[in-house]
């Protein structure tokens, strides 16, 4: 009888993840995020406000310089702005940067 819970326990694993895995609509809102609190960081008012403006725009030009590989368990995503890139890893629903641009670094 060990045999089903040895079974059991990894497939429920495996299909939640499948299941958990993001979509790039769930992309999409993790790199508006990220440009949201990046203008937040900035000293400049005109930049906030411009920010604020256009960030909806900034994040479809965004969404098409991305790619997104899909392993069904989980996601990556590259996102390419000039030299710079930000990279993440999406599971179970949540979005993990291993790599982020240094805007600072290019000025």
């Amino acid at each position: 009888m060990k045999f089903i819970p040895h079974t059991v326990v990894p497939l429920v694993i495996i299909g939640a993840l499948i299941y958990t895995n993001p979509t790039l609509k769930n992309y999409e809102e993790f790199v508006g995020q990220e440009f949201k609190e990046e203008m937040m960081k900035q000293k400049d008012p005109l930049v906030n406000v411009f920010g604020s403006l256009f960030g909806g725009f900034a994040t479809d030009l965004m969404l098409q310089r991305t790619i997104r590989h899909d392993y069904m368990l989980f996601s990556t995503y590259d996102t390419v702005f000039d030299k710079e890139h930000l990279k993440a890893v999406g599971f179970l629903k949540n979005f993990f940067a291993t790599e982020r641009p240094d805007f600072k670094r290019n000025r």
